[in-house]
């Protein structure tokens, strides 16, 4: 999957067009997840009934469609060979130039990624190479923030550092200001944020130039294009993405590490509520996505907690003096308690396994006690499994 381009599906006899779309996807997905610095898959799909073939365009904001090509000899477009000639040439195109993501990473071969450049926060010009040695985690699915983690070290100072690639949502607040927000009020038990960066995003770099029909004059449409045009405009907006990346400066073992033992998971469970508390009630951010790969045990003390904690209610925030083996990471799906959705329509966040049943039920708009049962249903999985 490392190596493919594009990737194709037969519509054979006695499948339906919808299984063949289905098999397609599926194809897709395995390619995103070899190749996470791709930003866009062609697939095509040819036809059991005729010498005609459909084109679909894949990125992480859903898949665009061609009409239907003919590709027999008698084709005005040159037929098959067009087609092949048309395929042959994107092996032979640069790398960015077959949705390739090129602005932080270079390749030592076809695609395995070997260094990109970091502006740490601290150093407002100084530039560092970064080596992504080890791939940590890579998330599934297509119409998704296709996380990428990996262990990669500062050139400069020889730090271990994680790297976090996603597509997050245009729609949300970024999880870099999730972050700066929380480390200016004082927040416990979050990884230090050494750097962040916002590359391309889908609506106006990897979807560039495409119309959602054939114009008959691009410089004068008709009113029925122009409406075409404007509700997939809206529609692009409203899905979009924007490629970030993260370097943060803590690296850990998710608790579903079976490495780990029963005391790392322990401390490593503490210190996530721990830390969940102190980003709800000192920094004014509600976490959402409570999960077993959410919470990283950390072989040595992340940090001390105060001896002089924040107090709730006239009670202390947390005991003082703790060693911290752990802590909450991914705030993608975090929000601020202030500017959560207000409109009425509960917002279903989270990872399946461990998001609160109201939530679940689409019954509720999610607060801090939904996040506390998340904790209970993980609690549950580590014990379990």
């Amino acid at each position: 999957w490392s190596n493919i381009m594009v990737v194709g599906e037969h519509h054979s006899t006695g499948k339906t067009e919808e299984t063949a779309k289905l098999q397609l996807a599926s194809y897709v997905e395995q390619v995103f997840i070899a190749q996470p610095f791709r930003m866009a898959i062609i697939g095509i799909l040819t036809s059991n009934t005729s010498t005609t073939l459909t084109l679909w365009r894949f990125d992480r904001a859903g898949v665009v469609g061609s009409l239907k090509l003919d590709y027999s000899s008698t084709a005005s477009h040159g037929g098959l060979t067009s087609v092949v000639q048309c395929l042959y040439s994107l092996t032979t195109r640069e790398l960015q130039r077959t949705w390739f993501h090129t602005r932080s990473v270079s390749w030592t071969g076809p695609k395995q990624p070997d260094w990109c450049t970091v502006v740490p926060t601290n150093e407002e010009h100084a530039k560092q190479g970064v080596l992504l040695n080890e791939k940590l985690f890579t998330a599934g699915g297509i119409v998704s923030r296709g996380t990428s983690v990996w262990k990669a070290i500062l050139q400069g100072t020889g730090r271990v550092v994680a790297v976090k690639y996603s597509w997050q949502s245009t729609k949300r607040t970024s999880e870099a200001k999730n972050y700066s927000i929380a480390h200016s009020k004082g927040v416990v038990g979050l990884p230090e944020l050494v750097s962040h960066d916002e590359y391309e995003d889908i609506s106006t770099s990897v979807r560039r130039g495409v119309t959602p029909c054939t114009l008959l004059d691009p410089h004068n449409p008709t009113p029925a294009e122009r409406s075409a045009i404007e509700a997939y405009t809206l529609s692009a907006i409203g899905c979009n993405r924007s490629f970030t990346r993260l370097v943060l400066g803590t690296i850990g073992k998710p608790i579903s590490d079976y490495s780990l033992s029963a005391l790392d998971i322990a401390r490593s469970l503490l210190a996530g509520v721990i830390s969940h508390a102190s980003l709800f009630f000192q920094g004014g951010i509600l976490h959402r996505d409570v999960s077993i790969n959410n919470i990283i045990a950390i072989p040595s003390p992340l940090a001390t907690l105060p001896r002089t904690p924040p107090t709730i209610g006239g009670e202390s925030l947390y005991t003082p003096g703790i060693d911290l083996y752990g802590c909450l990471i991914d705030l993608d799906y975090a929000v601020v308690v202030t500017e959560q959705n207000t409109s009425g329509i509960p917002e279903r966040t989270g990872t399946y396994p461990f998001i609160a049943i109201a939530i679940l039920q689409g019954t509720a708009t999610h607060r801090y006690r939904h996040d506390l049962e998340s904790f209970l249903y993980v609690l549950l999985w580590v014990a379990c499994y």
